[in-house]
């Protein structure tokens, strides 16, 4: 009788060992497609920031093309020149 519920207790333990070992695969395979999710994300905020640099840059280019086009006689002026 011992070792009969010694065997179904081993069987119930290896049930439980196998779905614990599913689980496992299911969370490692979330955590690969976070890590990946992240990265991305990652990314996507480094290409804004770059962005918001670039514009910066263009706005304040835009900025020192008009002060130079002031600078110029009237007759000679370009249109004043903008960046949104």
């Amino acid at each position: 009788m011992i070792s009969s519920n010694q065997v179904e207790i081993i069987e119930q333990i290896n049930q439980i060992d196998k779905r614990i070992g599913t689980i496992d695969k299911k969370i490692e395979e979330k955590s690969k497609l976070g890590a990946t999710y992240a990265k991305e994300m990652n990314k996507i905020d480094q290409i804004e920031e770059i962005s918001a640099k670039m514009s910066n840059s263009l706005r304040t280019c835009a900025i020192k093309l008009n002060q130079i086009n002031l600078k110029l006689p009237p007759d000679s002026r370009l249109e004043k020149f903008t960046f949104d």
